[in-house]
């Protein structure tokens, strides 16, 4: 009997990846996907319900569907995102969690729990060491974002005391890009004119879409019990980064940057980025990799460059295949005024000077 595979955040670009992944997959027998919002493509064999993680429907849809295997990707990590204000964020990323888990507690077929959690959990600051390894718990984390994963985390925890018979996997992904990804950091990193720190050039880590996909999929098919940081080999700097990706850095006083704001409030359209983003570009964050590739026995494909280096060419691409965007009406106006001026002058210089009457 093949696998049944519930997985949330259906609206979130990763888990369209990796539904689609699982469609392919002989050995998985039934998948539903379940969000407040639409999948982010289209799916074959993948059954999406309209629900949310916060209410308490989910024993019943568990017991219904028989389902075995619990994906939980409901992660926010902007208010904009969770489609509200920090408060619906907060409900969506720990609430969520809380019945999500307290309906795996309850239900006795599901016997397979994967979360996805954030390197984020660490925070980034002044003090951190230079590498962090899973044992590196910071119990409060100095940003909003960081404080979901480590409530989400502490719930978890809570259901693999009471259920030791569910093998429970947890993945605190590095910053995710690629083809695919929108998320806060690809958009900051796309900008055109990037604010950076003036005077730090922190050390940065991702994993690529495509590896996070890969290591989902394991993780479902060959379940190894236990915490891991999903992160790329290889470190590169914000400015190298940004080399890589032809972006003009722009450097702005600390001072400026208040984690309570979002950066565009210092560059005039810009979009928003949320705190714990603007702490990972002062100070950086590097995750340990190893007990990933030796105990849970996976090798990322790409490394931290190449990532970078792909995330850039796709974004190249699709701004080269993007339709020209429909002119403003003051711009229609002013191609047709200097049109017919031209056209004026140009008559004027063919027809010669008039004759003058009086010659």
């Amino acid at each position: 009997m093949g696998k049944r595979v519930l997985i949330t955040r259906m609206g979130w670009f990763g888990s369209h990846r990796l539904a689609k992944r699982l469609e392919a997959d002989p050995e998985i027998d039934y998948i539903l996907g379940i969000d407040v919002t639409e999948p982010a493509g289209e799916l074959d064999r993948t059954e999406f319900l309209r629900a949310d993680v916060r209410e308490s429907v989910l024993m019943r849809i568990l017991e219904a569907t028989g389902i075995d295997t619990v994906v939980h990707l409901g992660l926010y990590s902007t208010p904009n995102d969770a489609g509200g204000g920090r408060g619906t964020m907060h409900d969506f990323n720990v609430i969520g969690a809380m019945q999500l888990f307290a309906a795996c507690q309850r239900v006795s077929e599901v016997k397979r729990v994967i979360i996805r959690s954030s390197t984020a959990v660490y925070g980034a600051a002044s003090n951190d060491p230079a590498v962090f390894t899973e044992e590196m718990y910071r119990s409060d984390p100095p940003d909003p974002f960081g404080r979901d994963c480590g409530e989400l985390e502490g719930y978890a925890r809570a259901l693999a005391r009471r259920r030791p018979d569910i093998d429970m996997t947890l993945f605190r992904f590095a910053n995710i890009i690629g083809p695919g990804a929108d998320t806060p950091l690809a958009r900051y990193l796309t900008m055109p004119l990037v604010p950076t720190v003036l005077g730090f050039d922190p050390r940065l880590q991702f994993i690529h879409e495509a590896d996070a996909t890969d290591l989902l999929a394991q993780a479902i098919a060959e379940p190894v019990v236990g915490t891991y940081n999903a992160a790329a080999d290889g470190v590169l700097f914000l400015s190298q980064v940004l080399r890589i990706g032809g972006r003009i850095e722009v450097p702005v006083p600390m001072t400026l940057l208040n984690l309570a704001e979002p950066l565009s409030r210092v560059v005039r359209g810009g979009i928003e980025v949320p705190p714990h983003i603007v702490r990972l570009i002062n100070w950086g964050r590097i995750a340990d990799n190893r007990r990933l590739k030796e105990e849970f026995g996976f090798v990322p494909r790409y490394t931290t460059r190449e990532t970078v280096e792909e995330f850039y060419a796709e974004h190249r691409l699709r701004r080269m295949a993007r339709r020209p965007r429909e002119r403003s009406p003051w711009e229609r106006e002013l191609s047709e005024f200097v049109t017919r001026k031209g056209q004026e002058r140009f008559l004027e210089r063919v027809r010669g000077p008039r004759d003058d009457p009086g010659g």
